[in-house]
C-alpha cells in the first residue's frame, strides 16, 4: 500500500467535509428544538396572561353579584321602611351603576325579590364553577412543570377568590400533581 501526502490530505478533507455536514445537521436539529421550546414558552405565557384576565373578570363579576345578593337579603329582611328601601336601591352601586335597582328592575314586591334571589344565586354558582375550572387548569400547568413558576401568583389569586367566596377549597379538585402526571403520561 502506497501512502502519499496527497492521499492523506484528500482523506482528511473528506473527513472534515463529513463532519461539517453532520455538525450542520445537528445544529439544524438543535435550532428546531429551540424553536419548539420557544413556541411552547410563548403559548404558556399567552395562557398565563389570558388566565390573569379571566381571574380579574371573575373577581369583578363575583363582587358585583355578591353586592346585589347582599342588597336582596336586606330587602327581603322586611326591616326596611319605604324611604330606606329607596335609599338602599339608590346607594347599592358597583362601578357607579345602581346594580341592585337595575337587577330587580325597580320592583320590590316579594315574588320578584324571591325570583331575583334565586337568579343571583345561579349566577354566583356559575361564576364559582368558572373559578373552579380555572383553578384546575392552573393546577394542571403547575403539575406539568411547564410553567416555571409563572402560575404562583395566579394560584394565590384563585385561592383568595375561592376563599373569599365562602367555597370549600377541598371541593374544587382532588387531583394531585402525581395523579396529573400519570394522566399526562
Amino acid at each position: 500500500m502506497k501512502v502519499t501526502v496527497d492521499s492523506l490530505l484528500g482523506s482528511a478533507q473528506k473527513i472534515n467535509n463529513k463532519r461539517k455536514i453532520e455538525d450542520g445537521a445537528l445544529k439544524t436539529g438543535k435550532t428546531e428544538v429551540k424553536t419548539d421550546s420557544l413556541s411552547i414558552g410563548n403559548k404558556i405565557n399567552s395562557r398565563v396572561e389570558s388566565i390573569s384576565r379571566e381571574i380579574a373578570r371573575l373577581q369583578t363579576s363575583l363582587t358585583e353579584k355578591q353586592i346585589v345578593r347582599d342588597g336582596l337579603t336586606q330587602l327581603q329582611s322586611g326591616k326596611l321602611d319605604d324611604p330606606s328601601i329607596q335609599e338602599l336601591l339608590d346607594n347599592t352601586r358597583f362601578n357607579n351603576q345602581r346594580v341592585l335597582f337595575e337587577f330587580i328592575d325597580g320592583k320590590t314586591d316579594p315574588e320578584n325579590l324571591s325570583m331575583k334571589t334565586a337568579e343571583i344565586e345561579k349566577l354566583i354558582t356559575a361564576d364559582m364553577n368558572e373559578v373552579r375550572r380555572v383553578q384546575v387548569e392552573v393546577d394542571n400547568f403547575v403539575a406539568s412543570n411547564l410553567s416555571e413558576g409563572k402560575f404562583d401568583k395566579l394560584m394565590s389569586d384563585t385561592g383568595e377568590l375561592i376563599g373569599s367566596s365562602g367555597a370549600d377549597v377541598n371541593d374544587i379538585s382532588n387531583l394531585t400533581a402525581e395523579k396529573v402526571m400519570k394522566l399526562v403520561r
